[in-house]
C-alpha cells in the first residue's frame, strides 16, 4: 500500500539536508548522530556528541 508515498518518502530522507536536520537537537539515539547545538556549518563535522563525549 502507498507505495509511490514510501518512495517519495525515501528519496527525501536521502538529501542531505534532511539528513543534517534530523540530527539537530537530537539528544538519545546513535552518539554520532546528535548535535544538541548548532551554531555553525562546521558543527556537523566537528560537534556531534561522538567527538565531544569522553573516551571511556
Amino acid at each position: 500500500r502507498y507505495t509511490h508515498l514510501r518512495r517519495w518518502a525515501q528519496e527525501i530522507l536521502q538529501r542531505p539536508a534532511v539528513r543534517r536536520g534530523r540530527i539537530v537537537n537530537r539528544t538519545s539515539g546513535p552518539l554520532d548522530q546528535q548535535l544538541h547545538e548548532r551554531h555553525d556549518a562546521s558543527d556537523f563535522e566537528l560537534r556531534t556528541q561522538d567527538k565531544l563525549a569522553p573516551a571511556s
